[in-house]
């Protein structure tokens, strides 16, 4: 029984870190994209200065949300977990 549950933390222990590390990737490439292509041809000839600094302050935003929803989906599970638990 104890070797079953140990087992399917491991596995779920896994896929969190695989999860992290899509999201960490996504978000690198998001930058990547965004500064070295979308800002330099696209967004400053066009709006300038202004422009530019928007579009940081929306990839920003954009990047503290996919991390945010990390903690968030964290907080969910350990709060089911303690439900369980009492259970």
């Amino acid at each position: 029984l104890f070797a079953k549950e140990s087992k399917n933390w491991h596995e779920e222990k896994a896929g969190m870190k695989k999860k992290i590390l899509i999201r960490f990737i996504t978000i690198g490439l998001l930058h990547t994209f965004l500064y070295l292509w979308f800002v330099p041809f696209v967004v400053y000839p066009s709006f300038g200065h202004n422009g530019f600094l928007l579009t940081v302050v929306v990839a920003v935003l954009i990047s503290f949300s996919i991390l945010a929803t990390l903690f968030l989906g964290r907080k969910r599970r350990d709060d089911q977990d303690a439900d369980n638990k009492k259970m």
